[in-house]
C-alpha cells in the first residue's frame, strides 16, 4: 500500500493511506457527535464504497475505464438513495418536470468532481488545500444566506485536512500521500455535502 513511483525512484515507501485516515476520523467524529440519523452520516457511511474503490485502484490499477463505470453506478446509487435531499419538490425544474435533466446534470457534475481530484492527486497539499477552501467558501455562502449547517462537522473537517497537510509534506518525518482512495473520497464528498 505504498506509492509505487516513489519506491522505484527515491527507494522510499511512502503510505498511500490519507483518504482511508480522513474517512475514519470524519466516521468516528459523527458517532461521537452522537447526534441523531442525519445526512452527513449516511453520505460518510455511503462514501466508504468509494474508499475500497480507491483502495482497490491503489492496490490493483483498475483500467480507467471500469473505474469510471464503477464511479457512475455507485453515484447513481447515491442519487437513488439520497433523492430526498438532492431533489426537492419546491424546485423550479420539478415544476417544469425535467427531473432526468437534473439527475443528468447532478451525476455528471459529482462524476466530473471525483475525478478532477483525482487527476490533481499527485501535487503535494493541492487536494486537501482545494477542499479547505471549498468549505471555508461554503461556510461564508451559508452564513450570509442564513441557512442552518453544521459548523462543528465543517470545523472538525478542516482541522483533519490540516492535519493531514503536515503529514503530506513531511513535516513530522513521516510523510503520508492521499491515494487513490483519498482522492475519490473528497471528490464524492465535496459535491455531495453542498
Amino acid at each position: 500500500f505504498f506509492d509505487k513511483k516513489e519506491l522505484i525512484l527515491n527507494k522510499k515507501e511512502i503510505p498511500m493511506i490519507g483518504g482511508l485516515i480522513i474517512f475514519l476520523s470524519l466516521f468516528f467524529l459523527l458517532i461521537f457527535m452522537k447526534s441523531s440519523f442525519n445526512i452527513y452520516f449516511v453520505i460518510i457511511i455511503f462514501s466508504s464504497l468509494f474508499i475500497v474503490l480507491g483502495i482497490f485502484d491503489d492496490i490493483f490499477e483498475i483500467h480507467p475505464f471500469l473505474r469510471i463505470g464503477i464511479q457512475i453506478f455507485l453515484i447513481f446509487l447515491s442519487l437513488i438513495l439520497l433523492k430526498d435531499y438532492y431533489f426537492t419538490s419546491n424546485n423550479i425544474i420539478f415544476f417544469l418536470n425535467l427531473k432526468s435533466l437534473l439527475f443528468a446534470f447532478i451525476l455528471l457534475f459529482i462524476l466530473t468532481s471525483i475525478n478532477a481530484f483525482n487527476f490533481i492527486d499527485g501535487s503535494d497539499g493541492l487536494s486537501s488545500g482545494i477542499v479547505i477552501s471549498s468549505i471555508l467558501s461554503f461556510l461564508f455562502m451559508f452564513s450570509d444566506l442564513n441557512l442552518y449547517t453544521n459548523y462543528v462537522f465543517y470545523s472538525v473537517f478542516i482541522l483533519i485536512l490540516l492535519y493531514f497537510i503536515l503529514f503530506n509534506f513531511g513535516l513530522f518525518n513521516i510523510k503520508i500521500y492521499l491515494g487513490n482512495s483519498g482522492s475519490i473520497f473528497l471528490g464524492f464528498i465535496i459535491p455531495t455535502l453542498f
